[in-house]
């Protein structure tokens, strides 16, 4: 992919990565109130700030539509319980750029987050782990009465018999290289 003119999506930790590895910002970069709100530390807050201020970093609030879309997917194929709604705004985010047509990358070291990504043609760069190499799609199944769902009630307990559900993998596609990130 062309580096010129790509846009980075940043969750929590990918900022705080994203700064300890290159040091700077040089691309057009973005990132959600809520995933700042999840930055404990007053040191990259603090840089944070000063991104923002020197225009280097955008704050950006997802629409509505993409918001639902993410959730969407994330229940069908599984991976709702592991996004928090930061992971769920920063995903809507990037996705209403790639609808917008522009060339975003998700810049994060979340691995729901990469399968989420993959899910919905969201380009992502991982910075401190590997990226996902396969994407999965799970089931929740209750292994006492063998209930099965892909979209599980919150508190994972069998609607029938009140066991708790498992998650297994109900199918896996093997990410080429080329469909990654930068």
């Amino acid at each position: 992919m062309n580096e010129e003119n790509v846009i980075l999506i940043l969750d929590a930790s990918a900022i705080i990565n994203y700064l300890a590895k290159f040091g700077n910002i040089d691309k057009e970069a973005y990132i959600t109130t809520s995933a700042i709100n999840e930055i404990r530390s007053e040191t990259s807050s603090l840089r944070i700030d000063q991104l923002v201020l020197t225009g280097k970093l955008h704050i950006a609030h997802p629409d509505e539509v993409y918001i639902k879309e993410v959730i969407r997917t994330a229940r069908r194929i599984g991976n709702i319980h592991d996004l928090s709604n930061a992971d769920i705004e920063t995903l809507a985010l990037a996705l209403k750029f790639v609808k917008e047509g522009k060339k975003a990358i998700l810049i994060t070291d979340d691995y729901s987050m990469m399968n989420v990504a993959y899910a919905l043609n969201i380009r992502f760069k991982s910075l401190l782990v590997k990226p996902i190499r396969e994407y999965r799609e799970y089931i929740y199944i209750c292994q006492t009465c063998h209930f099965s769902t892909r979209e599980p009630p919150s508190d994972l307990k069998c609607p029938h018999c009140g066991d708790m559900l498992v998650r297994r993998i109900r199918r896996r596609i093997r990410i080429k290289a080329s469909q990654e990130g930068l």
